[in-house]
């Protein structure tokens, strides 16, 4: 079954939207990270976890394994609890629209470090410089 990993990550002035989809061989087959402005953290999740459910039905994958680190979304999102915010409601009604195209999901919560030990996983946050402007970077660091 593939796993989908989804999560947020944050430096002091920016909110990063992170995902990445692993193979049922263990290997990591497409990866995301998309600074995300004027969204709240819970807003964020559900940015990845939309992207990512879209790069899995392009895929064709009818069966995964979702793994974050937010309870409120994954909750929301399976239909346990109910949305009563307007903007994470509509987030909601889409990402439950993408799973019922699954055959099979089930949501796994993870905290940071048990993701990071799991799935052989770390954000870094690294700074270019590059003509005048710096740039912070993060990058997925894994050991397969």
């Amino acid at each position: 079954m593939y796993t989908g990993c989804f999560d947020i990550t944050r430096n002091k002035k920016n909110l990063y939207a992170i995902a990445w989809l692993i193979s049922p061989e263990g290997e990591r087959v497409w990866q995301f990270q998309e600074r995300v402005e004027g969204l709240d953290r819970n807003e964020a999740h559900y940015h990845a976890l939309q992207v990512l459910l879209e790069e899995i039905l392009a895929r064709g994958i009818t069966a995964v394994k979702l793994l974050g680190t937010n309870s409120l979304v994954m909750k929301q999102a399976s239909g346990q609890w109910q949305a009563k915010k307007a903007r994470l409601f509509n987030y909601c009604v889409k990402v439950r629209s993408m799973l019922a195209n699954l055959q099979h999901f089930r949501f796994e919560r993870l905290d940071r470090e048990q993701q990071e030990e799991e799935q052989g996983m770390s954000f870094n946050s690294v700074t270019r410089v590059g003509g005048g402007n710096e740039v912070e970077q993060f990058v997925m660091v894994s050991f397969w």
